[in-house]
């Protein structure tokens, strides 16, 4: 589960979570919540976290204390797996659906979106 609005999910859901990857936040409610996992010091530098950084604890860190980490780097991870991993080509009717539609006009395509 993933979610930026940790007030809005209930505490029974939360604490069936293994794992807590724990990202920069600002409201009290979900530092409080936190900082029963990580303890009250690592809730208290969530705030301040650069972008791209976590706590991490639980399960699936074979540390017995929350640690402080830096994440990937989206385009040098992309980078380096679309080497390996190129993304396939579409098949030719749906790419040929695609190209219709860029090349429509947003009054011209057929959708039921509202806005």
């Amino acid at each position: 589960m993933i979610t930026q609005r940790t007030a809005n999910v209930t505490k029974t859901i939360l604490n069936q979570c293994n794992t807590i990857f724990a990202m920069r936040t600002f409201d009290d409610t979900g530092k409080d919540f936190l900082s029963n996992y990580i303890g009250s010091d690592y809730a208290g530098v969530l705030p301040s976290l650069e972008a791209r950084h976590a706590v991490i604890f639980g399960k699936a860190s074979s540390c017995e204390n929350p640690v402080l980490v830096r994440l990937n780097d989206r385009n040098a991870f992309l980078a380096t797996f679309r080497a390996d991993h190129p993304v396939p080509p579409l098949p030719a009717p749906l790419a040929a659906q695609i190209a219709v539609e860029q090349q429509a006009g947003p009054d011209e395509l057929d959708d039921e979106i509202p806005f």
